[in-house]
């Protein structure tokens, strides 16, 4: 299984400052695999120990009661099976996502210091070219 690319979005209501309080999303990411499969709905959530992508999921309502609060309920749609895949998976959407927000930096720096660029035109898209090779013999479709 190959990622063949990337594509992250950083969240609009979040600024630079991965401290905000308003949010804890701080992008979007969208994989295709093998040129074949795309997985949109990625988040990447600015967690209490560290950054982490967030599978796509789905609300099923809510459950118990704790503290007069009720517990939203989540299932998740796609998910890595094994934690060689959930690494992987991490590591190239993470790489993407600092990329392409030390990108939007330089921008905004830039343009504070009024130096617009001639041309600033990064879709934030991204063919990997990293494969898990772990996984590939196993995931191959049979040859017809």
């Amino acid at each position: 299984m190959k990622i063949t690319r990337v594509t992250v979005t950083l969240n609009p209501k979040v600024t630079s400052d991965t401290n905000n309080k308003n949010s804890r999303i701080m992008a979007f990411a969208e994989v295709v695999i093998d040129s074949c499969l795309v997985i949109s709905n990625i988040r990447v959530i600015n967690g209490k120990q560290r950054l982490f992508v967030a599978m796509p999921s789905v609300d099923c309502g809510t459950g118990e009661i704790k503290d007069g609060k009720a517990k939203v309920l989540w299932h998740d749609i796609v998910f890595p099976t094994n934690r060689v895949t959930r690494e992987y998976f991490e590591d190239v959407i993470l790489g993407e996502y600092h990329r392409v927000k030390e990108l939007a930096e330089e921008a905004v720096e830039n343009v504070d210091h009024g130096n617009e660029p001639d041309s600033y035109s990064d879709n934030s898209v991204t063919d990997t070219g990293n494969d898990i090779n772990e996984i590939t013999d196993t995931d191959k479709p049979a040859e017809e």
